[in-house]
């Protein structure tokens, strides 16, 4: 081969000796600052979103397979718990007393799956607020322009409907009682 650069290429020398030993350099560098692998765990990041995973698979499943809201007629000891006071010309809305008369219905198909217990403390909470409504009522009709009052009857509705979708979650998610 006659190339010109493959000559020069054979010119070289083999090695080339450096103009000063690089190694104590090398070795004092190593020596003061030992390498140390770093590495970021992980688990508790994946621990997190596993446990984030099953708490919305669980809420889905919940919702999927949560009965509907069944609208049975209520017996006369639970409606009159619960009953707006007709003579009072502060009614609720009609979505509002829709609502509300659907959870009653639930609730009353479900009542006898309550502990008596449950039952007593609820009949005793359902007829709190019934006297809470009426004395709202009635001193809203003293000072109807009261927009106090016109809140707290607001409010006092929707505790009751709180009261009323917790106390139906609980009685769906009791076992039915058969007796043998």
């Amino acid at each position: 081969m006659n190339d010109p650069l493959f000559n020069r290429f054979q010119s070289l020398p083999e090695a080339i000796e450096p103009e000063r030993d690089l190694w104590p350099e090398i070795a004092t560098r190593l020596d003061r600052s030992p390498v140390t692998a770093t590495t970021r765990v992980a688990w508790p990041v994946a621990l997190a979103a596993s446990v984030a995973l099953v708490a919305m698979t669980a809420a889905i499943t919940w919702r999927i397979a949560s009965p509907a809201v069944d609208q049975v007629p209520p017996a006369q000891t639970l409606a009159s718990l619960i009953q707006i006071s007709s003579d009072s010309e502060y009614t609720p809305t009609p979505e509002l007393l829709s609502t509300r008369t659907e959870l009653i219905y639930s609730l009353q198909r479900n009542w006898s799956r309550l502990p008596a217990e449950s039952q007593r403390i609820v009949a005793d909470n359902l007829l709190e607020i019934r006297d809470s409504l009426t004395a709202i009522e009635a001193a809203l009709s003293q000072d109807p322009d009261n927009a106090s009052l016109q809140q707290l009857l607001h409010t006092t509705y929707e505790q009751e409907l709180a009261m009323l979708v917790t106390l139906n979650r609980a009685s769906h998610s009791l076992p039915i009682e058969v007796e043998l």
